[in-house]
């Protein structure tokens, strides 16, 4: 009996090796590189891999790749971010439409400046602050609750949160100053109030609430939402993916709340006077 087992364990690590071995082996051919040669370095000077829908398992072999400053795998079976931290030269970052629940396994890639984990299974933000360097981060069709971890994102310009499960902004982006894109579609955000804590973002020129190519989150569904956002954030070119860089557009938002501030001040002097 522990033969038999013993023999079953063995041939399944064989079978575990032989369908890794594999694994690096397509992902070689798929780049070009000499699979048969690259223990003596045909991986040596590869900057970009790709893999696009080929259900690859794990992130493997890349201590084969030193130089690597570019790694998209779109459309795979990878549960875990992990094998990263040899990727030291890494500049992008892609693995979409995978199984990832987590972030993580990115200690080693300081260089990072693209970051792509969209249409995952991610639950918090976390395990990034580190990137100081990075410039983009796609985190759209997770599954987050909250806008947290991005404290030491100075240089972020581009951040995508779009169809998640977020209910509120708060103070959540106050340390990223230079950000100028910024994507909360399809969320659970239902605050008007809530949205004036963008005007920390003095850079931000492109915001989006309700993306045709997501949905809108419950707070673009109201009559003011946009006089509100163009008045509290005339900086804004583009909300919505449709350009509102029009002086125009962005005075009648002013006059449309100077008026509504005016007529809610006479309605209280109005009340006052009855009541004395």
């Amino acid at each position: 009996m522990e033969k038999r087992e013993a023999v079953h364990a063995i041939n399944k690590a064989g079978m575990k090796t032989a369908k890794t071995k594999n694994s690096l082996h397509e992902l070689c051919t798929v780049n070009g590189v000499k699979f048969e040669k690259l223990q003596k370095g045909s991986g040596k000077n590869v900057t970009s891999l790709e893999m696009f829908f080929s259900g690859f398992p794990k992130i493997i072999g890349m201590e084969h790749f030193p130089s690597l400053q570019n790694l998209t795998l779109m459309g795979q079976q990878i549960t875990v971010l992990e094998n990263l931290e040899c990727l030291s030269n890494l500049t992008e970052l892609c693995v979409s439409e995978s199984k990832l629940s987590k972030i993580s396994g990115l200690a080693g890639c300081k260089q990072l400046k693209k970051l792509l984990l969209y249409d995952n299974k991610i639950t918090k933000i976390e395990n990034i602050s580190h990137l100081d360097q990075l410039n983009v981060l796609w985190l759209n069709n997770n599954r987050i609750s909250e806008i947290e971890g991005l404290d030491g994102l100075l240089y972020l310009l581009d951040l995508n949160l779009a169809g998640n499960r977020i209910t509120q902004i708060g103070n959540s982006l106050s340390g990223n100053l230079n950000l100028k894109t910024l994507n909360l579609s399809a969320n659970r955000i239902a605050s008007l109030k809530d949205l004036t804590n963008l005007m920390q973002l003095p850079c931000l020129e492109s915001l989006s609430l309700k993306d045709p190519v997501y949905g809108p989150n419950p707070v673009a569904l109201l009559c003011n939402y946009s006089t509100h956002l163009l008045y509290h954030l005339p900086n804004l070119q583009r909300v919505d993916s449709y350009s509102v860089d029009n002086k125009t557009l962005k005075d009648l938002a002013e006059t449309t709340v100077v008026k509504k501030k005016n007529v809610l001040q006479h309605a209280c002097e109005n009340t006052s006077e009855e009541q004395s």
